[in-house]
C-alpha cells in the first residue's frame, strides 16, 4: 500500500501447466493500481453536475466496508 499516493501494488503468482508433457511455468506480476475514495469520486462527479445514486461492492451488492476491494458507484 502507498497511502500518500492512493495506490496499492497487487501481486499475482500464476502457475501454468501444459496439458501435453506437464511442463510447469511460474509467472509473477505486480500491477500498480490507483484507488479512489468516495469523497474524491463525489467531488469529481459534482464538477460534472452528476451525483452518486448508489454505492455497493462489485459483484456482491453489499455495502462497502474496510476490506472491500472493488466498489460500484
Amino acid at each position: 500500500m502507498h497511502p500518500n499516493r492512493n495506490a496499492v501494488d497487487v501481486n499475482y503468482e500464476i502457475t501454468v501447466q501444459q496439458k501435453a508433457g506437464g511442463d510447469v511455468a511460474f509467472i509473477k506480476e505486480t500491477h500498480p493500481v490507483r484507488y479512489f475514495f468516495q469523497p474524491e469520486i463525489k467531488s469529481l462527479l459534482a464538477s460534472l453536475q452528476l451525483e452518486i445514486l448508489t454505492t455497493e461492492e462489485w459483484l456482491t451488492g453489499e455495502a462497502p466496508g474496510l476490506n472491500t476491494f472493488s466498489i460500484c458507484f
